[in-house]
């Protein structure tokens, strides 16, 4: 999945290469699952995630896949700690509870805090492997560490931070306008020959009517074609590359335009929100020294909502 990191460097050191990474902010979204309405995270999505995990262990502790540590790696977070263990208080992570957000939440941190022999860790002793009768007793699973998370439900007050588009009369009031401009009708009309011409193909005749073949519905239609395509074969036999890419370009400008701050501001209510945070965050970093890291998971149009006020 993608990943926002926004890096905090110490600005009294004069030259570029000698600043020194003090703190990160890592924004991600939900890797492959099931078509919606998806309560599940595929095999391939939780790897990616945990992948995408040891990516950042790598890049801030200095520890690779195999356990190798690089101590003169100019990303190091030299407070973090040595042997990668989680230590209460380096990390604050928080997620929403959404199945497939939550599932994506913890495999990146399994693969940011994979299991760990507890046994050769210099952490050992205050981790109190060692009984009174000398035996050492390993935690279960292969030392799996227990990452603290704050899980936000819908009705609780941080949930703003991760989804503030949810339930927003402006954000609401926004996306109908939006759906009712020249514009929305021009994309309409441009992509409706295309978007039509699927009705072609079995699974589609299968899957939707004639007439759900629009642009409103191309991000469905796309997250159809998308996970069918990656897990039934006979879909990807029946439908080409070329086409699901076509599919894709109608469903990233419907998901652009209901994104873009230069049409109305209030589209980018959920990445205004998060912004908001994330710069609470990075300065409790600064301010207090932790935490080191801290990692949001949310949903992939706050994503899109971000590089529109970023301009990226």
């Amino acid at each position: 999945s993608t990943l926002l990191t926004v890096l905090m460097a110490y600005a009294p050191l004069a030259k570029a290469e000698e600043y020194e990474i003090v703190g990160s902010f890592i924004f991600g979204r939900h890797n492959d699952r099931e078509a919606k309405p998806a309560t599940v995270l595929t095999p391939i999505g939780a790897t990616n995630q945990y992948i995408t995990g040891q990516f950042y262990r790598e890049r801030y502790f200095g520890i690779n896949s195999d356990g190798e540590r690089n101590d003169t790696s100019s990303t190091l977070i030299k407070g973090l700690n040595d042997e990668g263990l989680f230590v209460d208080g380096q990390l604050y992570a928080e997620a929403i509870s959404s199945n497939v957000i939550l599932f994506s939440h913890y495999a990146f941190l399994q693969g940011l805090y994979p299991p760990t022999n507890l046994v050769k860790a210099d952490y050992v002793d205050e981790m109190m492997a060692e009984l009174a009768n000398g035996t050492v007793v390993e935690n279960p699973l292969d030392g799996y560490q227990y990452v603290k998370s704050n899980i936000q439900e819908n009705a609780t007050d941080a949930y703003i931070h991760i989804k503030g588009d949810v339930n927003c009369p402006s954000l609401t009031s926004a996306t109908k306008k939006t759906m009712k401009s020249e514009l929305w009708s021009t994309y309409s009309n441009e992509s409706a020959e295309f978007l039509q011409s699927l009705y072609e193909y079995d699974f589609i005749k299968e899957t939707f009517s004639e007439s759900e073949l629009t642009f409103t519905n191309s991000m469905n239609i796309y997250d159809e074609l998308n996970v069918n395509t990656i897990h039934n074969a006979t879909v990807a036999k029946e439908i080409s590359e070329d086409v699901v890419r076509q599919v894709k370009v109608w469903s990233d400008l419907y998901q652009w335009t209901l994104s873009d701050k230069t049409i109305n501001t209030n589209l980018t209510i959920g990445a205004q929100s998060l912004l908001g945070n994330m710069v609470t965050r990075l300065n409790t970093t600064k301010v207090k020294g932790t935490p080191f890291l801290t990692y949001y998971t949310g949903s992939f149009n706050t994503m899109f909502q971000l590089a529109s006020i970023l301009d990226l």
